[in-house]
């Protein structure tokens, strides 16, 4: 994250969020907190970047170890057949702008609002937890002053294992 701040000569906290699969979404969280409570003329404007890279086997090799890979080369998330994931490269950038959201500017969207939370002691470390997703859900809706009747659309993440997606 700080040779690409140096790069592109971006100013302000610059971090890398490793928090497995999901890194950009926890990024994106901590983007919002920053533009939306922190002095907006400093920085008014964040760039979220999400990144990977399957550079050796290592990872690759754990996961099949661990049964965590599809064997379909696909993912059936939501699904009774779900087998597991399939891994890809990928890199993805959003800027965000702390201002309040106007097409005119260009812009194609904006983010309402944001929540992370973690399960703390569960059936284990992977396993869901649908209470705490609940709490989850329930923050960021009042967060935005909506109710579940109100929400369009979501940007949901699915495991896509028996575990996950039963």
């Amino acid at each position: 994250s700080n040779r690409f701040s140096y790069s592109m000569n971006l100013k302000g906290a610059s971090m890398t969020i490793d928090t497995a699969c999901s890194s950009s979404l926890v990024c994106t969280h901590v983007s919002k907190l920053h533009l939306r409570y922190k002095d907006n003329e400093i920085m008014p404007a964040s760039v979220v970047n999400g990144l990977n890279l399957m550079l050796f086997p290592g990872p690759f090799v754990g996961c099949c170890a661990a049964g965590m890979l599809s064997h379909e080369g696909r993912c059936f998330t939501f699904n009774s057949t779900a087998d597991g994931y399939a891994r890809g490269e990928l890199c993805g950038a959003l800027l965000f702008k702390a201002k309040q959201f106007n097409p005119a500017d260009g812009g194609l969207c904006c983010l309402a609002g944001s929540q992370t939370n973690q399960d703390g002691r569960s059936a284990s470390l992977t396993a869901p937890n649908g209470p705490a997703q609940e709490k989850c859900i329930a923050a960021v809706l009042k967060e935005v002053g909506l109710t579940p009747t109100e929400v369009d659309c979501i940007e949901c993440h699915g495991t896509g294992t028996s575990l996950g997606d039963p």
